[in-house]
């Protein structure tokens, strides 16, 4: 499930990175080209973590697994926050802060993920 985490906030961020970038090179405004990327990510970020998210939480229900209900909350949160400022880039502001944001929380994830690896706990 870790590395699970880890490929999807490495992978969410890419692909929503890959998309801005690839739209900067067409003739979109500079609005749409973030509320784009924001989408892209939102669908990577959701196709992935939602479905994850429940095989995640049997395992933190048994005390013998390395897994707690602390973690698995803890990534619903971060998961649940990305996907209010990806969708809210979409919908209202379509600037590029609600996207960093995201991609820094996701990343974040990510490294405390590969710190839980690292360690086994």
């Amino acid at each position: 499930m870790r590395l699970v985490g880890i490929f999807l906030a490495a992978g969410s961020v890419l692909v929503g990175s890959l998309a801005v970038l690839t739209l900067a090179e067409t003739r979109i405004s500079t609005e749409s080209r973030y509320a784009w990327g924001s989408v892209v990510a939102a669908i990577v970020l959701a196709g992935f973590f939602y479905p994850v998210t429940p095989q995640a939480y049997a395992p933190a229900r048994d005390p013998a697994k390395t897994t707690s209900l602390g973690v698995v909350a803890l990534g619903l949160t971060q998961g649940s926050v990305s996907a209010f400022l990806l969708v809210g880039n979409l919908v209202h502001w379509q600037v590029a802060w609600p996207l960093l944001a995201a991609f820094s929380i996701q990343l974040s994830w990510g490294l405390y993920l590969f710190a839980r690896v690292l360690t086994l706990r």
